[in-house]
């Protein structure tokens, strides 16, 4: 399950979260012992993380012959199941997942010897 909450405190060592739901149920059956923590500063994809997805898109459809939009909703529809995160538009997706997208991208693309225009050693 995912959950949203803002940090109240912070003193250096302790992080003090006040979730945005009621969580009481699910602490009482679920009884759970860790919790995963994703810090989201509030930036979103930059202008040069868009053009590079939409490249690496654009090669990816060149190799196999689909419609770009089509290969861009399918890899991010996979690339969410895979990291349990959901679907997103490039329009506003955070500067992390977008960067990790893009590494995802390359791996695909590397996987499959896909030939890009661009080398894909600089993210």
């Amino acid at each position: 399950m995912i959950l949203t909450a803002k940090i109240v405190n912070y003193d250096g060592t302790l992080i003090t979260v006040e979730p945005n739901e009621n969580i009481n149920r699910i602490l009482e059956i679920q009884c759970p012992v860790n919790v995963e923590i994703r810090l989201d500063d509030g930036r979103t994809i930059s202008s040069e993380q868009r053009r590079k997805i939409f490249a690496i898109i654009r090669d990816i459809s060149l190799w196999s012959g689909h419609e770009p939009e089509y290969l861009r909703q399918y890899l991010t529809w996979e690339f969410c199941g895979i990291n349990d995160i959901a679907f997103f538009s490039l329009s506003n997706v955070d500067m992390t997942n977008a960067k990790e997208y893009i590494t995802y991208l390359i791996d695909f693309c590397f996987y499959n010897s896909i030939p890009t225009k661009d080398t894909l050693l600089h993210q």
